[in-house]
């Protein structure tokens, strides 16, 4: 049996802004499977519905000289730091249970076990929130458009400390997991290789077409919305 096709990019760090156009230009491909590997400058993620007045502290994100944005799928606000490693997965919808719950679980079991033998008393909740001992080191949002799925999610590799001067609703305690992010990646993509058999073939993106694909993709009353 041939194993199927799937590509996988490298990003390091890039603005959500751009990461969030490359994503939309993606969930048009209905024949490929994605992962994308990337970190974002410190920055304040706000969920598809959420409300700014109510969710964040806008005058210390601005004064601290943080980023802003909307993402288009849904879950909470998120303080994000360069060192947590983020990650997205496209996937056509045929590939994957039709329940959204059932959806969460596909890919979170992806991650637990790429990252349990990293440590002990790993485990996660229907919504795809992961946990370490008494702290989240990991949540997601998700968005299902007409014939693909996007579900990304941050891995926190450090302390994350001061989310309280950023996020007036703080729902969990965090922990981290204290891993390089090479080694993560490479866990996760050998982990989707033999589980989804599948085979990964790596592209280089080019952060100035990136820039194209933004504009053709930019809807200003929503994602970039503030």
């Amino acid at each position: 049996m041939n194993k199927l096709k799937a590509i996988f990019i490298d990003l390091e760090l890039i603005e959500p802004f751009s990461l969030f156009g490359l994503e939309e230009y993606l969930l048009d491909d209905q024949d490929n499977i994605y992962l994308i590997f990337y970190s974002f400058p410190s920055s304040v993620i706000l969920g598809r519905t959420s409300k700014i007045m109510e969710e964040v502290y806008l005058d210390n994100i601005i004064k601290d000289k943080l980023i802003l944005a909307r993402r288009r799928s849904g879950g909470g606000v998120v303080y994000v730091k360069p060192d947590q490693l983020c990650v997205s997965f496209i996937f056509p919808k045929r590939y994957l249970p039709k329940d959204l719950l059932e959806k969460y679980k596909f890919i979170t079991s992806i991650i637990i076990k790429s990252i349990n033998e990293f440590a002990d008393s790993i485990n996660y909740d229907e919504r795809g929130n992961i946990f370490l001992k008494n702290g989240k080191i990991s949540g997601c949002g998700s968005y299902l458009s007409k014939d693909s799925y996007l579900h990304h999610l941050t891995i926190i590799r450090e302390p994350l400390l001061n989310m309280e001067r950023y996020l007036k609703k703080i729902k969990y305690n965090t922990s981290y997991l204290m891993v390089p992010k090479e080694i993560l990646k490479e866990k996760i993509l050998k982990t989707m290789e033999e589980n989804l058999k599948i085979f990964f073939e790596k592209i280089d993106v080019n952060l100035t077409n990136c820039e194209k694909i933004i504009e053709k993709y930019r809807d200003e009353k929503f994602i970039f919305r503030l």
